[in-house]
């Protein structure tokens, strides 16, 4: 496995970001938090897709905010799944949680981030569907079945609820015109590896939740 410091771009991106972080110390500005992210935006952004990468690094943050190590244990899963490498710093995250299992500093339960999960899985499916022609209605309807048949041991989301939240989680931030723009930079690659094939035919082929969990639009 290739280490991230065998990439030049990475290196020189990496080499940016540590006088960045001096500067901000030497102005008293340093924010160990705001620290974490960077290093884990710039480290995943070369190892993983971005969809997944901004997952595990949402998930090492929260970690910090709430003490809940169960996110830390569903950002390593999430790299796992996808077959992704642990970057140094998330080495360093679950490092972290480690120590503080010992000391028993530690809070939050794993129902929560399973949701949490759950929901992201599903405006990555709606995002898919969308860039593939869907229409916002017809993605929240087909990510609701989808999350429906995955996720059993939650409550169902309903489709309406999903339109809404992707409203305003993922297209009025721009994280939707992110991912699009992202998409776009790889068409050849999504092409040749067939994943673009593969949501178009969703878009066209995948069934849609049925009316007890359409809901509506508020």
């Amino acid at each position: 496995m290739k280490e991230l410091n065998d990439n030049p771009d990475y290196v020189l991106h990496a080499e940016r970001l540590a006088h960045c972080e001096r500067v901000a110390e030497e102005l008293g500005m340093a924010d160990p938090d705001t620290q974490l992210y960077d290093r884990l935006s710039l480290e995943l952004t070369f190892l993983a897709p971005f969809e997944v990468a901004q997952i595990v690094v949402d998930y090492a943050c929260k970690w910090r905010k709430t003490r809940n190590p169960h996110y830390v244990d569903y950002a390593v899963a999430v790299c796992f799944e996808s077959g992704i490498q642990i970057s140094p710093t998330l080495q360093q995250v679950i490092s972290e949680v480690a120590l503080a299992r010992v000391n028993g500093a530690l809070s939050g339960t794993p129902e929560k981030i399973m949701r949490e999960s759950a929901k992201l899985y599903a405006f990555r499916v709606m995002a898919n569907l969308i860039f593939a022609g869907c229409t916002l209605k017809a993605a929240s309807k087909k990510a609701a079945f989808q999350v429906a048949g995955i996720y059993k041991m939650l409550k169902p989301f309903k489709a309406s609820t999903l339109e809404k939240e992707y409203v305003d989680d993922m297209r009025k931030p721009g994280l939707e015109s992110e991912y699009f723009s992202r998409w776009e930079k790889h068409t050849e690659e999504r092409e040749a590896e067939g994943s673009a094939q593969f949501w178009r035919d969703a878009a066209a082929k995948w069934p849609e939740v049925g009316s007890d969990l359409t809901g509506e639009r508020r």
